[in-house]
């Protein structure tokens, strides 16, 4: 997990989101895909990882490991930003217009 300050926490307080349903969230978010999984990251998982214009050895090497060129792993973190979107837009609104 994640354990320095991101930079997104106080959005997610604003949205009344909690650090721990976000995260339960994007593990759930990236079940099935190439960044599920990534245990020699730092995090253990690509999920947690910086887009590829940001130098990391241990999700390059994580990558090359498994296959995954750049263009394909940035796709993959282009889809989970879209799911968080989703969640946060979308289904933030539904639940807005229920209460």
């Amino acid at each position: 997990m994640p354990v320095k300050a991101c930079p997104l926490i106080p959005t997610l307080d604003k949205i009344g989101l909690s650090r721990d349903d976000y995260l339960k969230f994007k593990q759930e978010a990236v079940k099935g895909t190439p960044l599920e999984d990534g245990k020699n990251t730092c995090f253990g998982s690509l999920a947690w990882c910086c887009k590829i214009s940001s130098p990391c050895m241990f999700r390059n090497m994580t990558l090359e490991k498994k296959g995954l060129s750049a263009r394909e792993y940035m796709r993959c973190k282009h889809r989970l930003a879209e799911k968080i979107m989703h969640r946060i837009f979308d289904e933030g609104e539904s639940a807005d217009e229920s209460s």
